[in-house]
């Protein structure tokens, strides 16, 4: 499964998922700075499986017709890497799960989680 993490989180925090998991950063990708609608063409293109971001007004603003993976709002109030890191193995383990699921279905939901709790809880499927 191909996870890319938005460019407000931080970077080493890449290094914390599961082997399974391929996570790369919008750094990475040297797609730092584009207009979201812009990043979810190319995210579609790459074939990403889900794109994870903190922007909790993201998942209002995106044009649904664009949105080919699935998108994870952490919903967390922190961006810092020392905060974040707590919610890591409940990320992990709720993103082999959807892996599981893509992989049995052999498709990409357009489905909206937001991650509360430590549980990822579907917010909208498109």
């Amino acid at each position: 499964m191909k996870v890319l993490l938005d460019e407000q989180l931080p970077v080493k925090l890449k290094h914390r998922f599961h082997p399974s998991l391929v996570v790369s950063t919008v750094r990475d990708m040297k797609w730092l700075g584009m207009k979201d609608q812009e990043l979810f063409l190319k995210v579609r293109d790459e074939k990403v499986d889900a794109f994870i971001t903190n922007d909790q007004n993201l998942k209002y603003q995106i044009n649904k017709k664009q949105l080919y993976f699935s998108l994870i709002d952490l919903d967390y109030p922190s961006n810092r890497y020392e905060d974040l890191i707590s919610i890591i193995p409940s990320l992990n383990s709720a993103l082999v799960t959807l892996s599981q699921n893509i992989t049995s279905t052999q498709d990409v939901p357009g489905i909206i989680f937001i991650f509360i709790n430590q549980q990822l809880q579907e917010f909208m499927h498109l």
